[in-house]
């Protein structure tokens, strides 16, 4: 199993999937360089959305679309780490931008080590488009900062409301994919 783990985090759409996360880490290095930042952000969303196209035309790997949310939340996680001990963002922000993923990432993770769940993802690859909604939503409130605009504490509220209903439905989603 750790063989074929290796082998499908070198897959070259799993790679690109993982990109992200060195990508989170350049993005918090040239923070304070507007165009370098808003670059890497750019470079990092192409990434982001091609790797699904990709693979929907080349054939995915048997987890890839664990390896590849994995990645999404873990560089959402080291960018308001960044975030959060420059003291850009309070403790409670730091919470809206990272609890869903942090409970989502590990819920990822299961599925990878476990074969037994592997299978069930498989079987439920629905989109959940609150989750995408909730997504969309880190990545303002991350361009809304960046760009130094005001009530930043609101849409970090809204944000709260949106990830809390999107962990639900998916938490629903999962254990009703366990289930069946």
């Amino acid at each position: 199993m750790k063989n074929v783990l290796v082998k499908e985090l070198l897959d070259p759409i799993n790679l690109l999937s993982l990109s992200r996360i060195p990508l989170a880490a350049i993005a918090a290095m040239v923070f304070n360089n507007k165009i370098a930042f808003f670059s890497v952000l750019i470079i990092a969303g192409i990434t982001d959305l091609i790797d699904g196209p990709l693979a929907k035309k080349y054939g995915s790997s048997k987890n890839g679309t664990a390896i590849d949310a994995t990645a999404d939340k873990l560089a959402v996680g080291i960018f308001s780490i960044f975030l959060l001990a420059t003291a850009r963002i309070e403790i409670w922000q730091f919470l809206v931008l990272t609890l869903r993923d942090m409970i989502m990432a590990l819920m990822s993770l299961s599925v990878l080590l476990r074969k037994d769940l592997q299978e069930v993802i498989r079987k439920n690859k629905n989109e959940r488009w609150l989750g995408k909604i909730a997504t969309a939503g880190q990545l303002i409130a991350i361009f809304w900062l960046a760009l130094g605009l005001q009530y930043f504490s609101h849409l970090m509220i809204v944000l709260g409301a949106v990830s809390a209903i999107a962990l639900v439905d998916f938490i629903i989603s999962f254990n009703k994919s366990i289930k069946k």
